[in-house]
């Protein structure tokens, strides 16, 4: 999430760029000395995730934070809604359990994500058979997706 997280909050001319900032400034509009300033390299570039309902836990925590921070549009189906925090506790006989230890909630919405599956901006399902077909609908539907967006911001 750090690495895609990233808000441009200015934009820098490096100095001999231009001769009148004023009348080209807009040309810069997109430079920031991005491997100047962040401690984690950044992804700049657009981008699209995927979910469905075989995504658990962190899967689950990052579509959350993908669509709730409008990083990019989710595309594939509802999540299980299963984000629970858990920790184990080793038991006398060697074996070991595993608790619930904490909740999450989408600071957005103030939703708890246990059955509050992340709903996809773009919903596809994919066939039962989907696998022996090898035509997943749903990666074809993100990357229409995601070259329609590049397309539209050209």
């Amino acid at each position: 999430m750090a690495v895609l997280n990233y808000k441009q909050h200015a934009y820098t001319v490096p100095r001999g760029a231009s001769d009148d900032l004023e009348r080209d400034k807009l040309k810069f509009r997109d430079y920031y000395p991005v491997g100047e300033r962040l401690v984690f390299a950044a992804w700049l570039k657009p981008s699209i995730a995927m979910c469905n309902e075989g995504s658990y836990s962190n899967a689950e925590i990052f579509s959350h934070a993908y669509k709730t921070l409008g990083i990019g549009k989710l595309v594939g189906q509802p999540t299980n809604g299963s984000v629970i925090s858990t920790g184990g506790r080793g038991l006398l006989d060697g074996s070991f359990v595993r608790l619930p230890g904490r909740a999450w909630f989408t600071k957005a919405t103030d939703k708890n994500q246990e059955l509050g599956p992340a709903v996809p901006d773009v919903i596809v399902e994919n066939t039962p058979d989907w696998i022996a077909r090898d035509v997943d609908q749903q990666l074809k539907a993100a990357v229409e997706t995601l070259l329609k967006d590049i397309d539209s911001k050209k």
